[in-house]
């Protein structure tokens, strides 16, 4: 399954964040692979990950809660596969 990952980075967590992932800390746990992210220089990212374990999501988005204000996590379809099934 697919899923979006909408981060608000808290601005005086970024530089402590960009540390972490350039450090290869902020790394996805196994069961769940990043397809994608986009991010903005104010702290605004989205990722796109797959998974088929809802545990291992929840389990990579609660221990990076404390470096963001805020986190939505959305079920996510390839355009394709809406329209299909209309």
């Amino acid at each position: 399954m697919l899923f979006l990952i909408f981060w608000e980075t808290y601005p005086d967590k970024l530089q402590e964040v960009f540390k972490l992932a350039k450090e290869g800390k902020l790394s996805t746990p196994p069961g769940v692979k990043t397809i994608e992210e986009y991010g903005t220089p104010e702290g605004l990212y989205v990722e796109i990950v797959e998974t088929e374990s809802e545990e291992a999501l929840y389990k990579y988005v609660i221990t990076l809660l404390p470096y963001h204000r805020n986190v939505e996590v959305k079920l996510a379809f390839p355009a394709k596969k809406i329209l299909a099934l209309f």
